[in-house]
């Protein structure tokens, strides 16, 4: 995607220019602030689209961590000759506890 630089005293007097020319979703408008880089004008939908891309990418990591950590505890709790279908929630905590080194 292309990006325009525009400073925000031109953006001010081209505003509806800058936002036709981001409604093409070909170009993303960059306002410039003593020549700094400040803010960028983008359609909404391509706002909407990246964070539900981020929260769905966000919920695959967090199942996949998920995921390990129930076969790691699984693994550990064997070894330990811990059987998790009749462990209390209390000594669940209490096991994580003593595992985390009582932090």
């Amino acid at each position: 995607m292309m990006q325009q630089f525009v400073s925000v005293t031109e953006a001010r007097a081209r505003l509806k220019e800058l936002m036709d020319i981001v409604a093409t979703g070909k170009t993303r408008v960059v306002l410039v602030r003593e020549s700094k880089p400040e803010f960028v004008l983008v359609r909404y939908d391509d706002v909407v689209r990246s964070e539900e891309a981020e929260t769905k990418e966000w919920q695959e990591r967090f199942r996949r961590a998920l995921k390990e950590g129930r076969k790691f505890g699984r693994r550990w709790a064997k070894e330990q000759g811990i059987d998790l279908k009749k462990v209390t929630e209390e000594e669940l905590y209490d096991l994580i506890e003593k595992t985390a080194g009582g932090r």
